[in-house]
């Protein structure tokens, strides 16, 4: 009768708290920063956990943390994927190589989604904060 009543209440536990809550969906699979100019360029891949970085010098790979994947998504709620190709770049180095031209784009299960080409070192303000938290997980 023990063992029953052990298993019974060893079952609830686990069905009640052993399942991983769902985590909340988000429209965008992928996320790509490319900036490049002549004889530079760096791309930031991020697809579900795993963020691919390369350069001319540097390819690696990095594992997000829940925790940063938690901050990626946070920063990437407000952006207004669908309305990032009309976002006006607050400088223009990238005109006379003063900067590398930069896009984010966007993936989703149907659509692609592209911004308008920005400074690398200066983007829109909407897209400030995912662009700084990107290279941050670089370093």
């Amino acid at each position: 009768m023990k063992k029953i009543l052990r298993y019974t209440s060893l079952f609830t536990i686990l069905i009640c708290f052993g399942c991983p809550a769902a985590q909340e969906s988000y429209p965008v699979k992928e996320i790509t920063y490319e900036a490049m100019t002549r004889g530079q360029f760096e791309t930031i891949h991020v697809k579900s956990n795993i963020m691919s970085y390369k350069t001319r010098t540097t390819s690696k790979e990095i594992e997000l943390s829940s925790k940063q994947l938690k901050a990626l998504y946070k920063v990437l709620k407000p952006v207004k994927y669908t309305e990032v190709s009309s976002l006006k770049a607050p400088s223009g180095k990238r005109l006379y190589d003063g900067a590398m031209a930069a896009v984010v784009i966007f993936k989703t299960e149907t659509e692609t989604y592209q911004s308008a080409s920005f400074d690398d070192d200066n983007p829109p303000n909407e897209l400030k904060d995912l662009v700084t938290l990107l290279k941050s997980f670089v370093q």
